[in-house]
């Protein structure tokens, strides 16, 4: 008896990374919401939103040391991409969880950061400003 083929299933609708940029441009264009601890909250939940859709993690329920640790042992995931991610959460939770301050640099580069990692793992063009 053959085994029947494995039909690829393409899921509907645009790709992924194409709903998470446009939440990361919205979020960049309406510097009025920019105040450092809900801000940590919304840059943090778009990322771990586009690797839960691109990957099937299930990162939004995780610990960010959770994940990393999972992450570590990842084959998708390149030393770079393991750093960037590292830095990343870790400012996010210190805005989250330690109320801690930010300047309007601080914030862009990590919206900056998000759309870098995005883009580089969805394969496009350009970034926001250079290597994550």
């Amino acid at each position: 008896r053959q085994p029947a083929a494995s039909a690829r299933i393409v899921p509907e609708g645009p790709a992924p990374h194409e709903a998470f940029l446009q939440r990361l441009a919205a979020l960049r264009a309406d510097r009025s919401r920019w105040v450092a601890y809900p801000f940590g909250i919304e840059v943090s939940d778009i990322l771990r939103g586009y690797l839960e859709a691109r990957y099937a993690f299930s990162v939004q329920f995780q610990t960010s040391r959770e994940f990393l640790e999972s992450a570590v042992h990842d084959a998708r995931f390149n030393p770079i991409h393991r750093a960037t991610l590292t830095g990343f959460l870790g400012q996010c939770d210190l805005l989250k969880f330690a109320q801690g301050k930010a300047t309007e640099a601080e914030l862009t580069a990590l919206i900056d950061t998000a759309e870098r990692f995005i883009r580089e793992c969805a394969g496009l063009p350009g970034s926001a400003g250079g290597p994550p």
